[in-house]
C-alpha cells in the first residue's frame, strides 16, 4: 500500500508532493537515483510487453503500447544529447518499474496498486498466461518509449500528450494489468500563465465507461469528469489504494493536515525565497508521512485505510513465486518516504527531491529504524 498527496496552491511553490511508498521489507529494491530511459531499464519492460501481446494477437485485436528508443515527445528541449531520457526514481527489481519518477525534461508518473483480494481474469483472447507488471505503465511514460513519433504528428502539444498516452496505450490495455491508480504529466505546463503542473489521472477500477482520464489543470483545479462531469476547484489530491474519487479515511484526514501544512508555511513566510523556511516545510512534510494509528490500535489490513505510515507488521508473502505457500509470511512496512518541490520562477522552475529510508531490515532479518543518514536528494533547474 502506498499513499502520496499533491498541491498546487503555494504561492511560491507550483508543485508540492509528499508520499510514501508500502511494502515488504525483503522485496528487492533500487534506491533513488539517475538512471537512463530508452536503452536503459525505462523501455526494457515496455518492449517486453509489447512483444509479448503482439505475439498473442493481431496488432489490430488490441492497441499495442508500441515503443521506440529513437523518439520523444515533440516539444522537450533536447539541448543536451539523451538528458530528457535521464529518469530520477527508485527501481523496483522483482517486477520492474517504478512508483514514482521524474525527468530532467519535467515529466513525472506516479502509481499506487488498487486493493482487492485478487484481480479478475485476464481478457480469453490476449494470450498472456499472467497480468503485465503495473511498473510498466510508468516507465513508458518517463522515457516516452510510448510515443513513437505521435506527439510531432498530433501538432506537438506537449501538456496534451499525457492525455493522448492515457487515453491510446493505458486504457485499452487497462484489462491486462491488476488493479491500478496512474498519475501522469508535466511538473511544468508551457500553456499556463503560472506554469503550474498538469497532471493526467486514471483507474482500470473505475467503471469501463468514465475510464477516460481526468484532468489536474492550472492552479491545480481538477475536472471531476467520473462523477460529476463538471469542473470543480481543487488545490490539493490524495490517493492511495482506493480510487481517487473514493478515498480512504487516511486520505481525506492526511489530505486537510496536508493542506494546513501548506497553508500554515505560505502565511508564515514561506512566500519568500528562504532556504530555512523550505527546510521546515520539507521537515513538516515528512512529519505528516509519519503519523500512524495510536498504539493501542491493532495494526490490521482494514487498519491500514486509517494510518499514513505502517509499522511493522508480517503479512502473508505475496512475492513469493509460484506455487507460494499461504502460510508464509514476511515483514511489511513503509519503506521510503519522498518529497518533491517545483519553485516558481519566472523563466525555469527548481526541482527538489528528497527520498529517506523508513524501515528496513537489519542483518538478523528484523524489521529496523532506517538510519538517519538514509537519504537522498536531487536538485536540478527545469
Amino acid at each position: 500500500m502506498c499513499i502520496l498527496f499533491i498541491s498546487t496552491s503555494h504561492p511560491r511553490y507550483s508543485f508540492i508532493c509528499a508520499s510514501n511508498r508500502d511494502e515488504f521489507l525483503h522485496r528487492s529494491t533500487q534506491a533513488l537515483g539517475w538512471h537512463r530511459g530508452g536503452k536503459g531499464g525505462g523501455a526494457g519492460g515496455a518492449q517486453h510487453a509489447s512483444a509479448s501481446l503482439e505475439s498473442a494477437r493481431k496488432a489490430d485485436d488490441l492497441l499495442i503500447t508500441r515503443t521506440d528508443e529513437n523518439q520523444a515527445s515533440a516539444g522537450e528541449s533536447h539541448s543536451a544529447a539523451g538528458q530528457q531520457d535521464e529518469v530520477l526514481s527508485g527501481l523496483d527489481l522483482s517486477a520492474g518499474g517504478t512508483w514514482l519518477g521524474l525527468t530532467r525534461g519535467g515529466r513525472i508518473a506516479a502509481l499506487t496498486n488498487y486493493t482487492e483480494s485478487a484481480p479478475p481474469s485476464l481478457p480469453s483472447h490476449c494470450g498472456l498466461d499472467k497480468h503485465l507488471s503495473r511498473g510498466n505503465l510508468t516507465k513508458a511514460w518517463l522515457d516516452a518509449s510510448w510515443c513513437e513519433g505521435a506527439s510531432a504528428e498530433q501538432g506537438g502539444d506537449r501538456e496534451d500528450d499525457g492525455k493522448r498516452y492515457l487515453e491510446q496505450h493505458v486504457v485499452p490495455n487497462r484489462d491486462l494489468y491488476a488493479g491500478f491508480n496512474l498519475i501522469v504529466g508535466h511538473l511544468r505546463s508551457e500553456k499556463a500563465e503560472d506554469h503550474a503542473a498538469e497532471l493526467w489521472y486514471t483507474s482500470n477500477r473505475i467503471e469501463e465507461k468514465h475510464a477516460l482520464p481526468v484532468r489536474f489543470v492550472a492552479a491545480g483545479q481538477m475536472a471531476e469528469q467520473v462523477r460529476t462531469q463538471q469542473a470543480q476547484a481543487q488545490t490539493s489530491a490524495g490517493l492511495s489504494n482506493s480510487t481517487l474519487q473514493e478515498p480512504w479515511e487516511k486520505v481525506s484526514v492526511g489530505r486537510r493536515k496536508f493542506e494546513q501544512v501548506i497553508a500554515h508555511h505560505a502565511a508564515n513566510g514561506g512566500a519568500d525565497a528562504d532556504p530555512a523556511a523550505e527546510d521546515a516545510l520539507i521537515e513538516e512534510l515528512f512529519s505528516l508521512l509519519g503519523t500512524s494509528l495510536p498504539d493501542s490500535e491493532p495494526l490490521t489490513r482494514e487498519n491500514f485505510k486509517r494510518s499514513i505510515h505502517i509499522p511493522p507488521v508480517r503479512l502473508p508473502d505475496k512475492t513469493q513465486s509460484a506455487p507460494m505457500d499461504p502460510n508464509k509470511t514476511a515483514w511489511y512496512a513503509t519503506r521510503v518516504a519522498t518529497t518533491i518541490l517545483v519553485e516558481r520562477r519566472d523563466a525555469a522552475a527548481r526541482v527538489r527531491v528528497i527520498e529517506r529510508d523508513v524501515w528496513t531490515l537489519d542483518q538478523q532479518a528484523r524489521p529496523a529504524r532506517a538510519d538517519k543518514k538514509g537519504q537522498r536528494e536531487e536538485r536540478w533547474v527545469l
